[in-house]
């Protein structure tokens, strides 16, 4: 599924779900562009998001990206406080650093 995030009638990123039949759900890519970021914009995408499909949820980026790992850290704690952070190889690419993932659960 892709969520298209807009900001006064202009697209601004988007979100990619995966597994929303199953658990985790996932976030599987996350977008906004330089001129939306900061602004409170992606929490309250991420929020929507993720109540409206309760249950467990996963994230992953890369601890190089310093402002998305920040984000992400941000946001699914207070999500969830229980938030749980962990590092897993990328399947079938050896040569890639781990990525982080982060797994937290939304009340419905």
């Amino acid at each position: 599924v892709i969520r298209l995030i807009h900001l006064g009638g202009s697209p601004v990123g988007f979100a990619l779900l995966r597994a929303l039949d199953n658990s985790p759900h996932v976030i599987n890519s996350f977008f906004l562009v330089h001129g939306a970021r900061r602004r409170g914009i992606g929490t309250l995408t991420v929020k929507c998001i993720v109540e409206e499909f309760p249950g467990r949820w996963s994230v992953a980026f890369q601890d190089t990206n310093e402002p998305a790992a920040a984000f992400w850290q941000r946001v699914c704690n207070s999500i969830d406080p229980a938030a749980m952070k962990e590092h897993r190889p990328v399947p079938g690419r050896p040569e890639l650093r781990s990525d982080t993932w982060i797994e937290f659960t939304v009340r419905g």
